[in-house]
């Protein structure tokens, strides 16, 4: 366990996460070989003094006793560690927001917490120590993406807090979950590791085709794309037309949707929401239209983005690799964000 990192361990359900992390957070003892803590002390040094002060874990299942309340598990912490702070677990509980709008209810049981909020309340326990390392155990499955985003604000802030001196280790089956912020990935498959590496290696770069009409100049221009850059395709829910040097993906929720388009190097697509979220993210993209299309024509031309629209009788551009600059683009999205914005204030103030 290094120092400044910041580390998933991902896989599959059931492929040796949660034991990994469990060896490492000390709650198995059964493991073999040796773990390093810091550079400093292994897992038998660990067990002595207090060298636990220093690591936070948190996981999933019964992780409080059920008929505890919030009042006990504040009480309970303070025992058990030296460097847990009574105000800032308050203060945390109130920004996670686990108690809804309401006030502070210590009171109330854990039993009666949704998992996400019991989830948020054994982010803002451990967070109320002063640790040198986190193990979180998939601590954003239960959560929703708004509340994910959050965590990593938190967790990116802790690390800086640290100043050169604190780790994160967290499991997932899913690395969109916290990429933003990951240093480091190991992934796993039936209890072995079968890859590691800094994620911006282990990513391999693609092509993204988001299609869902006929389109023999889209095919083109990914075929060229894919020719001049060597990277794979990837096709969302297919290609329509003879292209068999993709790979297509036929399933997948919101998240894995998105975050293909997050994750990818360019995009060709003839969709509108596909070309919005192309911009959204600010990627190199191309929209494949037809003369007589106007929503994707509207709108690129409205943010000054009209070159990047290629017509379905017109050649193909040379430049297909060329980069967009969107300084301006964002300027002219957040003042039509902001008329939007009036314009629904407006309505509302008048009904």
């Amino acid at each position: 366990m290094t120092r400044t990192a910041f580390i998933a361990i991902v896989g599959r359900p059931n492929v040796g996460k949660s034991t990994l992390m469990n060896i490492l957070a000390g709650i198995r003892l059964d493991a073999k070989g040796m773990i390093r803590y810091f550079d400093e002390y292994d897992q038998v040094e660990r067990e002595k003094g207090n060298q636990k002060e220093r690591i936070g874990y948190v996981g999933p299942g019964h992780y409080y006793l059920p008929q505890w309340t919030v009042k006990q598990v504040e009480e309970v912490s303070e025992i058990m560690f030296d460097n847990f702070h009574r105000d800032r677990f308050e203060a945390l509980c109130n920004e996670l927001a686990i108690f809804g709008t309401g006030t502070m209810d210590k009171k109330k049981k854990v039993t009666t917490f949704s998992d996400g909020t019991k989830m948020k309340l054994m982010l803002a326990n451990v967070l109320a120590r002063d640790t040198d390392a986190l193990i979180l155990d998939e601590p954003a499955s239960p959560l929703d993406p708004l509340m994910r985003e959050r965590l990593c604000e938190m967790i990116q802030a802790y690390i800086e807090e640290g100043k050169g001196e604190r780790s994160v280790f967290f499991s997932t089956h899913n690395i969109s979950d916290m990429e933003a912020i990951t240093d480091y990935a190991i992934i796993m498959e039936h209890g072995e590791i079968v890859e590691k590496g800094f994620v911006d290696d282990l990513k391999e770069k693609y092509i993204l085709v988001y299609q869902i009409e006929p389109s023999k100049n889209l095919l083109n221009v990914v075929e060229k794309m894919r020719l001049e850059t060597g990277y794979k395709v990837i096709a969302i829910p297919f290609v329509m037309g003879i292209y068999p040097k993709a790979k297509m993906v036929f399933s997948g929720g919101p998240a894995e949707w998105i975050g293909l388009f997050y994750n990818a190097e360019y995009i060709v697509t003839d969709s509108f929401h596909g070309t919005a979220f192309s911009t959204i993210f600010e990627k190199k993209f191309w929209a494949c239209v037809d003369e007589n299309e106007s929503r994707k024509t509207s709108f690129l031309t409205m943010i000054g983005l009209k070159s990047r629209l290629i017509y379905s009788k017109n050649p193909i551009p040379q430049n297909l690799l060329e980069d967009i600059d969107y300084s301006p683009v964002n300027e002219i999205m957040q003042s039509e964000i902001n008329r939007c914005f009036k314009v629904l204030k407006d309505m509302i103030l008048e009904g």
